[in-house]
C-alpha cells in the first residue's frame, strides 16, 4: 500500500515538474519570438514598433527574479536591442537613463563594450549638435572616453575603432582651431558607424579616418 502511494506521489510530482518545465519553455519561446519580431521591425526602419515589442518582451522576462543572471545572453541582447531602438528614435536622454538603470540592476553590463559604444554614440551626437565650441569639445571628450572603454573591452571591433578615431580626430581639430571635419559631420558627409542599429562589417571600416571622405 505504501509503495503504491509512494509511486502515485512520485508520478504526480513528475507530471508537475514536466508541466512547469513545459510552461517555462513555452514562455521562453514566446519571449524569443517577441525579440525576433522587434529585430525585424528595427531592420525595416520601424524603431517605435521595435521598441514596443522589446518592451513587451522585457515585461515578460521581468516576471522572473534576476533575469540578467539566469538568462545572461538573452537578457543582454534584449537590453542592447532596446538601446538601438531608442537611439534610432533620437531619444538620447531616455537611452542614457535606461543604460544607467540596467547597469545598476546588472552591474556586468557596465563592463560590456556595447554599453560604452552606445553611450559614446549619444555623447557624440549631442556634441555635434552643440553651437558653442566649448560644449562641443566637452561632449567629444566624453565620447572619446566612452569609445576608449568600449575598445578596451572589444579591441577587434572595427566599428568602435572607427568611431573612436573619428571622435578623437574631431576633438583634436577643434583644439587646433580647425573645424572643417566638424562641418562635414554636420552636413552628413561624415558619420559614425553602426549608429543605425545594425552592425555591418565592411572593408571600409578598416580604412583610417583620414583616408575616408
Amino acid at each position: 500500500m505504501r509503495r503504491r502511494l509512494a509511486g502515485h506521489i512520485a508520478l504526480v510530482a513528475t507530471a508537475g515538474v514536466i508541466l512547469i518545465v513545459s510552461v517555462l519553455l513555452l514562455a521562453y519561446a514566446n519571449w524569443l519570438t517577441g525579440i525576433a519580431g522587434g529585430n525585424q521591425a528595427l531592420s525595416s526602419g520601424d524603431a517605435a514598433g521595435a521598441r514596443q515589442m522589446y518592451d513587451a518582451a522585457a515585461r515578460r522576462i521581468g516576471l522572473l527574479p534576476l533575469p540578467g543572471k539566469f538568462l545572461p545572453d538573452g537578457y543582454r541582447e534584449l537590453v542592447f536591442n532596446r538601446v538601438r531602438a531608442l537611439y534610432a528614435e533620437d531619444r538620447d536622454d531616455a537611452l542614457t537613463r535606461f543604460l544607467e538603470a540596467e547597469a545598476a540592476v546588472t552591474p556586468r553590463l557596465a563592463d560590456d563594450a556595447e554599453y560604452h559604444f552606445w553611450l559614446g554614440n549619444v555623447q557624440f551626437r549631442k556634441a555635434v549638435a552643440q553651437k558653442e565650441k566649448q560644449q562641443t569639445q566637452s561632449g567629444l571628450q566624453q565620447a572619446v572616453e566612452s569609445y576608449r572603454l568600449a575598445l578596451a573591452a572589444s579591441p577587434d571591433d572595427w566599428d568602435i575603432k572607427y568611431n573612436y578615431e573619428l571622435s578623437a580626430r574631431l576633438l583634436e581639430g577643434l583644439r587646433k582651431g580647425k573645424d572643417d571635419d566638424l562641418e562635414k559631420m554636420k552636413r552628413g558627409q561624415m558619420k559614425l558607424l553602426r549608429d543605425d542599429g545594425e552592425k555591418k562589417q565592411e572593408k571600409q571600416h578598416q580604412i583610417a579616418p583620414e583616408k575616408r571622405g
